[in-house]
């Protein structure tokens, strides 16, 4: 089922915009409302994440985003859960590597208090740019 805004719930395109809008931005007040607390996150190198450690990554600068360009995205919505799968061309510095890539996230949502909270998810690295 393909994500809709019926106006009775926020859409969840939309919190995809938000998370990448933050991410980019290092907003982590937004990340922070964005993200469960119980969050279950796997790296590209198969690391599992959490809310904090995510959260303190963006804090410090640890992790940056110097570009996030959407290539493609798939939404599905049943009730109160969510998924949203995308690929993006990404610059980030990580550690202070820098890496041009293309990367997949999968995330699953969950409407919680009226707004929606990614609970799980994965990065993927699909091709590093030369």
């Amino acid at each position: 089922m393909t994500s809709s805004d019926d106006g009775l719930r926020p859409s969840l395109d939309h919190a995809e915009d938000q998370m990448q809008a933050a991410m980019l931005a290092g907003d982590v007040d937004a990340l922070d409302r964005l993200i469960a607390d119980d969050l279950q996150f796997i790296a590209p190198d198969g690391a599992t994440v959490s809310k904090a450690q995510d959260l303190e990554s963006h804090r410090t600068g640890q992790t940056r985003f110097d570009s996030i360009a959407e290539v493609s995205r798939r939404t599905a919505v049943s009730g109160d859960i969510g998924t949203t799968d995308v690929v993006c061309d990404v610059v980030i510095l990580d550690g202070g590597q820098r890496t041009e890539a293309t990367v997949a996230w999968s995330r699953r949502w969950l409407l919680q208090s009226g707004r929606w909270q990614v609970t799980h998810g994965s990065a993927t690295l699909l091709a590093p740019h030369e």
